[in-house]
């Protein structure tokens, strides 16, 4: 039941995930299926949605719900009910983060997307492979696009007039990507 409401961040920053309430231990020969939905519907996944049986990837989906709601302020789906919530989870697709909020950077507002992908095998797999992607975004390095991490000396960006009135910022520095 991955939601703000149930993330805390202590005095020290360590993030806390708590209410395991809906959590279940489950092995190949305790999974059982039932005809209740359980969870919240703003951060409810697919296939939770469906009543399909879920994995880690189901966290991930609602994982970047709380991403998408941090980063534009509204949940990607609402309606009046948790049915009609539901239905936009299955049905329906999120307006991009950036066309929201548009400081947000491109590499994020992919991660975000890939995060609540309908398909859970289009979604990051594990924890693991998010963390690595948001610890690359946190460094600044960008592994698509023209967007990379350059080094440069300050120099460079002096002797160019950078800042007054120069257009072709691209050409700061033509050295090859880092």
């Amino acid at each position: 039941d991955i939601k703000p409401h149930n993330i805390m961040v202590t005095d020290d920053g360590t993030v806390k995930v708590t209410d395991f309430g809906i959590a279940k231990a489950t092995n190949e020969a305790t999974i059982t299926t039932t005809d209740k939905v359980v969870g919240s519907a703003h951060y409810l996944s697919p296939e939770q949605a469906q009543g399909i049986p879920v994995d880690c990837r189901s966290d991930i989906y609602s994982f970047g719900i709380v991403l998408y709601e941090m980063a534009t302020g509204k949940v990607p789906y609402d309606a009046d009910t948790p049915v009609s919530i539901a239905l936009k989870h299955i049905q329906d697709t999120a307006v991009p983060p950036k066309e929201l909020n548009k400081d947000i950077p491109e590499v994020l507002n992919k991660l975000i997307l890939k995060c609540i992908e309908k398909k859970p095998e289009d979604r990051y797999q594990n924890a693991e492979e998010i963390l690595s992607e948001l610890s690359n975004i946190k460094n600044n390095y960008v592994e698509d696009n023209d967007d990379f991490t350059r080094v440069m000396d300050p120099s460079m960006i002096q002797n160019r007039g950078l800042g007054e009135n120069n257009d072709d910022e691209k050409t700061i520095y033509d050295g090859e990507p880092y």
